[in-house]
Formats: C-alpha cells, structure tokens, sequence
C-alpha cells in the first residue's frame, strides 16, 4: 500500500500499548532526541456481516473462505486476498464480504485504515 513520506508504522499484538517512543540520531535545537507519543488505540469492530450463499450444485464440507483484507478508514473492505478454504466458494465468500460494513481501527479517535484476516461462512 503506498505510505505517505515521514510516515511511522507500528505493529502490536495482545497487548494495547498507550505510547510510542521514537528516538532519532540527534535532538534539534537542544531538543531532546527522544520524544513520547501517548495514543489512545480502539480496535476494529464488525457492524454488518452477511454470510454467503453457497452456489447451487457445491458441497463443501467445511464452508469457510478465509481471506487477509484491508479494513479502511470508512469500514469497507478492500483488497482482499484469498489464504484457505475451499476455492469453490471464494466468488460467493468475496460477494458477501462486499455487504460487510465495520467500525474501523481508531488511534486517538481517528479512524485508520488496517488490514486484517478474516473468516467468511457461508451457508
């Protein structure tokens, strides 16, 4: 995905960190060269969830699509790559997935874009 210049990533798991410590080579104009971010980070909440139909004339024993999207600052998915399930089903699990809606990632209540992995039953 293109990332702005001057952007920072950072990646947690388990556990919400609250700041972020960046460090740079040297302080400006006697500044210290560390400096501490305090964030306040909301996860990402499912709103809407459809399940997909299963196409007449599939059966599949376990029928799961499972998929790495990107939930988007508005709470749409988009592009989503396939990773398991069977592939019979991947048109009708990203059909449904399309009708999906989600609150997005919040850091300081502004909403961010943030991929994710995601099951998609269908029935």
């Amino acid at each position: 995905m293109p990332v702005p210049a001057g952007s920072l990533g950072l990646r947690f798991r388990s556990v919400q960190p609250t700041e972020a410590i960046i460090t740079y080579a040297e302080g400006c104009d006697g500044a210290p060269a560390s400096v501490t971010l305090s964030f306040r980070a909301a996860p990402p909440r499912l709103e809407q969830s459809v399940p997909g139909m299963i196409p007449p004339g599939i059966v599949e024993a376990e029928p799961v699509i499972y998929v790495q999207t990107f939930l988007d600052g508005e709470g749409r998915f988009s592009r989503s790559e396939y990773l398991g399930g069977p592939r019979s089903l991947l048109p009708a699990a990203l059909e449904a997935l399309a009708k999906w809606s989600a609150r997005p990632v919040r850091i300081n209540g502004v909403p961010i874009g943030n991929p994710m992995i995601l099951q998609i039953p269908l029935k």
